[in-house]
């Protein structure tokens, strides 16, 4: 202790053997904790943000981490901003990008249960290239190959989390001990018809369905 005009103030010593202990257990909660992946349409179309602990794989009664993936992020953005997305689908996709950074690297708690990280690992393996995945066309690829990047060790458990059959089958495939999970039904939103399409769009398919019906009802190719 460092005494100071009569008040004791902790050491140079203690301070810093106090943080990295901390740094430490830290680390080693994060490289054990079972790691959750979430497609993009769990933030936007299901019930994830407002019920985080509802998507937690039933296998695990411990904390775990979702994982938001940089190609899943890039997609968000682009539904918080597109004119064809709905006004719910823009406002959950604006909390999570705000909830992302306002965590920082250290991830924001969501619940006493799971806590939610942005990660953008790489990965150039070599069985990516075996699955088409080494160069990805598709956000789905991206994904998925984000997923792989992020899985690297085999210590902690892995989860995959899509309404998406194709994503669930080519992770799976790609990592036999990546768990799939299909979100149940109950927890998606209804439809919603709010989408901003600007009105000149909207006309004109008002205007192609009137030609279509004419066509048909002449007998027309």
């Amino acid at each position: 202790m460092i005494a100071v005009k009569g008040v004791k103030y902790p050491s140079f010593g203690s301070v810093l053997t106090f943080l990295l202990e901390n740094v430490v257990d830290m680390a080693l909660d994060f490289m054990t904790t079972p790691r959750v992946f979430l497609d993009t349409h769990i933030f936007t179309l299901f019930k994830f943000l407002e019920e985080p602990d509802s998507f937690i794989p039933g296998e695990e009664s411990g904390e775990v981490c979702f994982i938001a993936t940089l190609p899943v992020v890039r997609e968000v953005e682009n539904i918080k901003d597109t004119a064809f997305s709905t006004n719910g689908q823009k406002r959950r996709a604006k909390k999570l990008l705000e909830i992302l950074e306002d965590g920082g690297q250290d991830g924001s708690q969501l619940s006493a249960r799971s806590y939610l990280v942005f990660r953008q690992e790489v990965s150039n393996d070599r069985q990516l290239e075996y699955f088409g995945l080494s160069q990805p066309r598709t956000p789905d690829d991206f994904f998925v190959a984000a997923v792989h990047a992020g899985t690297a060790s085999e210590a902690i458990r892995h989860y995959v989390v899509s309404d998406d059959v194709g994503v669930r089958l080519r992770a799976k495939l790609l990592d036999r001990k990546i768990v799939v999970i299909k979100p149940s039904a109950d927890l998606r939103f209804a439809q919603e018809r709010d989408c901003d399409v600007p009105n000149h769009i909207q006309r004109l398919i008002r205007e192609l369905g009137r030609e279509v019906a004419d066509s048909l009802r002449i007998g027309l190719p």
